[in-house]
């Protein structure tokens, strides 16, 4: 299975789960309710389940969310560093 998610600073949300085959290709995508929507507790709580069993929980998604945060300061330093550069020459 393949999960496409959103990692916010508080939780985990599963929008899509795709089947895979063998080789990694996409079977077919989830096409039953929303998963996001509250009415489907039950279903959200058992793919929760399998993620949290596999190490994907709120601890990993506060990482993640911290990370990208870092990661795009990173970037836009690395990219006014160049923007420097080129105003230098």
């Amino acid at each position: 299975m393949k999960f496409l998610c959103s990692a916010w600073p508080d939780q985990l949300e599963i929008q899509k789960v795709y089947l895979l085959n063998r080789d990694k290709t996409i079977i077919n995508p989830y096409m039953g309710r929303d998963l996001r929507r509250k009415k489907n507790r039950k279903l959200q709580r058992t793919l929760d389940d399998y993620l949290e069993e596999r190490g994907v929980n709120n601890e990993l998604c506060v990482f993640l969310h911290e990370y990208m945060m870092n990661k795009d300061r990173i970037e836009l330093i690395q990219w006014l560093g160049n923007v420097k550069s080129i105003v230098q020459k």
